[in-house]
């Protein structure tokens, strides 16, 4: 079992994450485990992406065509794969998914989002997929700053509050979004047999170190480019809906808290600036937007 390292934890895993920088530590601080073994309940595997269960500190999600992930206590991942294993699936959601309930369970707040490190502090982009955060960041990044995570953004606990922890050097972007950064969609691999995307690498421009969260975004489509401010009360119901745990429903809410939740988010609304970022779907307009998001983002308290 290989050990690897991503938002300042340490995760061991029988399958390759190839995504992940490996790591010295011996003792993970979250173990992957493969139990081949069990028979799957096909019959409870309908959708892509669903939860059969929570609770006493377990989340368990099921996907089609991969099998069922038992999330424990932050601590353990279990996974009981359909006959016809595919570890690339299988890491994907190790990775993705289960990871992101765990660092709930582990205590940090995490959010369905992208990041980005713009002068030391971290702009970040919730939303639902295909609104582009992840685009939006890949265009910052083409101007000179650096990536901070892709679909998780976790904040720190306790004092180092509210510094977004660093994911991984990946994003995951549609062939047309890589195109519109002047790279080869046909040299970069899709994130798995039979998808869309992409997964681009990142060489360098990887963000090393937490830092503190300035700003939030939420891109919106819209006829032109514009941020508007919202306010407190607005801002933490828009923060809800990407609150991570909430991707799968009021029974994983429950299981990690809703209270919880609402403090979470209510804390952040009150505390750090909330944005709609209104943009064109067009993407010959995405320099653009990163240089507007760049602008108002220096003049962000």
């Amino acid at each position: 079992m290989l050990v690897y390292r991503c938002y300042d934890l340490t995760l061991g895993c029988p399958v390759p994450l190839r995504e992940l920088a490996e790591a010295d530590d011996a003792r993970p601080d979250i173990t992957v485990r493969i139990e081949p073994g069990r028979l799957v309940n096909r019959a409870a595997i309908e959708h892509s992406e669903a939860c059969i269960g929570a609770g006493d500190g377990e989340v368990t999600l099921c996907f089609k065509k991969v099998g069922i992930f038992r999330i424990r206590n932050g601590t353990e991942i279990v996974v009981e794969p359909l006959p016809e294993r595919d570890d690339r699936a299988i890491a994907l959601i190790v990775i993705g998914p289960s990871l992101g309930i765990a660092l709930h369970q582990r205590g940090h707040c995490a959010f369905h989002a992208a990041a980005a490190s713009i002068g030391g502090r971290v702009a970040a982009f919730p939303g639902h997929k295909g609104v582009g955060k992840s685009t939006v960041v890949a265009s910052l990044l083409e101007r000179g700053h650096s990536m901070v995570c892709d679909d998780i953004v976790a904040l720190a606990k306790g004092e180092a509050w509210p510094g977004v922890l660093p994911g991984f050097a990946q994003l995951k972007l549609m062939p047309e979004s890589v195109a519109s950064l002047g790279v080869d969609a046909e040299a970069l691999a899709p994130i798995h047999d039979g998808s869309r995307k992409r997964a681009m690498p990142l060489g360098k421009g990887m963000a090393a170190t937490p830092g503190p969260l300035a700003a939030v975004y939420l891109p919106t489509p819209g006829e032109d480019i514009s941020i508007e401010p919202l306010a407190a009360g607005h801002a933490m119901f828009e923060l809800i809906a990407h609150w991570y745990g909430s991707r799968y429903g009021s029974k994983v809410v429950r299981e990690l808290g809703q209270k919880r939740q609402f403090e979470e988010c209510m804390k952040i609304a009150r505390e750090i600036p909330i944005f709609r970022l209104r943009r064109p779907r067009s993407l010959d307009r995405l320099d653009e937007v990163a240089a507007r998001v760049e602008e108002h983002f220096a003049n962000v308290p």
